[in-house]
């Protein structure tokens, strides 16, 4: 009982504000125009000061084995690349096999990996899920730019090395992630105005996103049968397929019942609500992405409470 309520409060909020969008959208209140213009605010000025806060604000009372570090980031670079390779076979819309990609490994871990960690572990055991947040988000976020890249709109570019590192380097979300993570480790201190100021700022990315999704949801699936099947499939993967392969050799490996459940959230936490806009503005298949934030968010109320379960059962968390 205790695990589905955490569930309802981590993830109810989500589906609310989707839910709040559709209904504005359907009174007329916001429109094409509105998305857009919310997830541009959203991706380049909102989030960036999401990451920059979580970053500087994360705690430092205690150290991650440099191990869990380095399989974090290599889980979900293998399971990017292996993506990279096997979704082009089935879906020919370049748009739309990027979508599929990030929002297959793309997870929400910055917002409910840390919560739902301090439920099920405590606060002391919930350390190792809050000190690979800012990794983890920074790992997402460019393996998203290399996807998007290489499946632009345009089939016939031909993507350069240079390319991806300029896009990187140059994306918002990378720099409020690196900027955090250097002002943290350097101690630079930050006026309570400003930081504030930051709070604020950071605290409409979420909101406006989900409204976005709210707002254009549904519109591109009517009657479109492969959607559809893109969709669940992409659901499969998120939610059941990539956190069983992840968490099967983190058991291996040893890693305490702590830190395997960190590499369980990274991985099984539903589709990032970052994901949606980070499509839109890279000229991704955005309406594909806030399906899958939708669906597997909606779907998570009973894969995380059954995974939690089964990892509890077995004695591994």
């Amino acid at each position: 009982m205790n695990n589905l309520l955490l569930s309802i409060n981590a993830v109810g909020p989500i589906l609310l504000l989707v839910a709040l969008g559709a209904f504005l959208r359907r009174k007329g209140a916001i429109d094409d125009a509105f998305v857009k213009k919310a997830n541009t605010l959203a991706y380049t000025y909102s989030l960036p000061f999401s990451l920059f806060e979580d970053s500087y604000t994360a705690g430092t009372d205690a150290a991650v084995r440099p191990l869990l570090l380095v399989y974090a980031v290599v889980s979900i670079v293998l399971a990017c690349t292996a993506l990279c390779l096997i979704a082009p076979r089935f879906i020919p819309d370049r748009r739309r096999c990027g979508a599929f990609i990030q929002a297959s490994f793309r997870s929400n871990f910055a917002i409910l990996g840390s919560t739902m960690a301090v439920q099920v572990f405590g606060s002391r055991g919930a350390l190792p899920t809050i000190m690979l947040v800012p990794v983890v988000v920074t790992t997402f976020t460019v393996c998203s730019i290399v996807v998007f890249t290489l499946f632009s709109p345009d089939g016939d570019a031909k993507v350069h090395p240079l390319d991806l590192v300029k896009k990187v380097v140059t994306n918002p979300l990378i720099w409020g992630n690196v900027l955090g993570l250097v002002f943290r480790w350097l101690s630079v201190p930050v006026p309570g105005a400003v930081m504030s100021a930051v709070g604020y700022l950071g605290a409409l990315a979420t909101p406006l996103a989900l409204i976005s999704i709210g707002g254009q949801a549904g519109m591109a699936a009517r009657g479109d049968r492969a959607f559809t099947c893109h969709l669940a499939l992409c659901c499969a993967l998120k939610l059941v397929i990539l956190p069983v392969i992840m968490v099967i050799p983190a058991v291996l490996m040893g890693f305490s019942g702590s830190e395997v459940g960190a590499v369980f959230l990274a991985h099984c936490a539903p589709t990032g609500v970052t994901a949606y806009a980070m499509s839109m503005g890279m000229g991704s298949d955005y309406r594909f992405t806030g399906a899958a934030v939708t669906t597997t968010t909606l779907l998570s109320f009973a894969t995380i409470f059954i995974g939690i379960f089964a990892l509890g059962s077995l004695g591994f968390i």
